[in-house]
């Protein structure tokens, strides 16, 4: 059973029937989590591109779910015998309605993203640690070279300590997404201490002096160095195996999600208070 302390979870998200050509934004509290953590957690960890996506809404058709089907390129560990593999994600588009959670991963069709999976078709999110689980290829006009940028658009330079070495973030976290206390099993005070701009910077500035870094590294070598560090963990205390990933299905969505809430991954009875607003 994977530890609940590196969950993600929807903070009171309390989902009570979105009306009718209303917009919905739900906040959301993500635990903080190192390289060591989504790696030890992950069900599959891959590269792919979107294909496509499709909203299926609830059997009720009050909430939306969004499916994404992506290539599967390279496989760095777990394992899937779905290709294309489609994912599945709360919320979503239905008409004039939307549903948005803050936080949650939003794929351009055509793209290239390495994805940490976790409980693919069970968790309101698919991807360990929301954004922290999807790092997107994007090429550098400058250089010519293709690099991984994470959530807040700052380049990865490789691994340290258990961790990514990344650059300055371009921008900060969206109002509304929390990041809470790094679980004391990472135990890296820096994390704890700091927001997660700042800690990003201050990270890239003595890790880039300790390594002399170049300012960008390529893709690739990021690549390499997370599959030695992927075969370095097997076997370690905290990694975990899953069987193989599936495609979320478009026809196992729930009946609804009236006064429920999202938490931990799964669906529990709602709170009495709802932290629920209205754009």
């Amino acid at each position: 059973m994977k530890s609940p302390t590196l969950r993600c979870i929807f903070q009171q998200a309390v989902l009570l029937g979105v009306l009718a050509n209303a917009s919905v934004v739900l906040a959301t509290t993500v635990i903080r989590l190192n390289l060591r953590a989504l790696v030890d957690e992950a069900d599959l960890v891959f590269v792919g591109t979107p294909l496509r996506q499709e909203v299926v809404p609830t059997r009720d058709g009050k909430f939306p779910f969004t499916f994404v089907t992506f290539s599967v390129e390279q496989v760095f560990k777990g394992l899937t015998k779905d290709r294309p593999l489609t994912l599945r994600l709360a919320g979503g588009q239905l008409g004039k309605r939307t549903v948005e959670v803050i936080g949650m991963p939003e794929f351009k069709l055509g793209e290239r993203y390495l994805l940490f999976v976790s409980q693919n078709g069970q968790a309101g999110c698919p991807l360990l640690g929301w954004g922290q689980g999807v790092l997107e290829f994007t090429p550098d006009t400058r250089t010519g070279i293709t690099v991984m940028i994470d959530e807040f658009g700052a380049p990865v330079l490789g691994i340290q300590h258990d961790d990514w070495v990344r650059g300055a973030p371009k921008f900060p976290p969206k109002p509304g997404l929390i990041y809470s206390e790094v679980p004391a099993s990472q135990s890296q005070q820096d994390l704890r201490t700091t927001p997660p701009t700042a800690t990003i910077g201050a990270q890239a500035k003595q890790s880039t002096s300790q390594r002399e870094l170049p300012e960008l590294v390529d893709a690739n070598r990021v690549l390499a160095e997370l599959r030695a560090f992927i075969a370095s963990r097997r076997g370690k205390p905290g990694f975990l195996s899953a069987p193989p990933v599936r495609s979320a299905l478009t026809t196992e969505v729930p009946d609804g999600m009236r006064g429920r809430s999202v938490s931990s991954g799964r669906v529990n009875e709602a709170p009495e208070k709802s932290t629920t607003s209205k754009k």
